[in-house]
This record gives structure tokens, sequence and C-alpha cells, in this order.
């Protein structure tokens, strides 16, 4: 008889450690008839960069998470988490995608 051993820690776990269940709540966001590039143009006045942690996010009802909910509904926001070597520290962070070319 043979054993198989896996390791699923967390895997599927939706939590604090897991930053998807911030934005994954479809709810109304207030901006569904703003143009995206309008959106888009918010995010980078906010945070100037189309990279942010997501520890940087500002939390409760605050515009800019409006913005970003919206962001991702359209799918133009990305979760990436980044590996630092030096560390073994996991960063989250929130990309804003590029669309039609932009920076």
């Amino acid at each position: 008889m043979s054993t198989l051993k896996y390791k699923a820690t967390e895997r599927y776990s939706m939590g604090w450690s897991d930053f998807r269940g911030v934005l994954d709540d479809k709810k109304e966001t207030g901006f569904e008839n703003v143009p995206t590039q309008v959106l888009r143009d918010l995010w980078m006045v906010r945070f100037g960069v189309r990279g942010i942690l997501t520890t940087d996010m500002p939390t409760g009802d605050a515009d800019i998470v409006n913005v970003q909910r919206e962001l991702f509904n359209r799918k133009l926001i990305r979760l990436e988490n980044i590996r630092r070597q030096d560390t073994d520290e996991v960063q989250y962070y929130y990309i804003l995608e590029k669309a039609d070319g932009d920076n």
C-alpha cells in the first residue's frame, strides 16, 4: 500500500492572509457609469504608480476603495504576490493593468 502526502495549508483559504476577499464581493461602487480612463486617472493621481502594496490601500468606504473595486470588476486590477529572497517574505500587490498601451 502506498501513501500520498501533500501540503495544502492555506492554499484555498479566504481570510486575513488572502487579500482577494477584499475585492471579490460584488458590491455596488457608485462608479459603474464612470469611464475607465477616469478611474485609471483617479488611481494614478492617488497612488502615482500602477502597483501598490495591499497594506497601503485604505479600507472602509473611502472613495478610492470603490474606484479600486470598480477597476477590479472591469478586470483591470490583478493581485500579485512577490517573494523577497533576502527575507523569504511574501508581499502582496494590487497592480493596475495597462490598457490600450497606457503607462
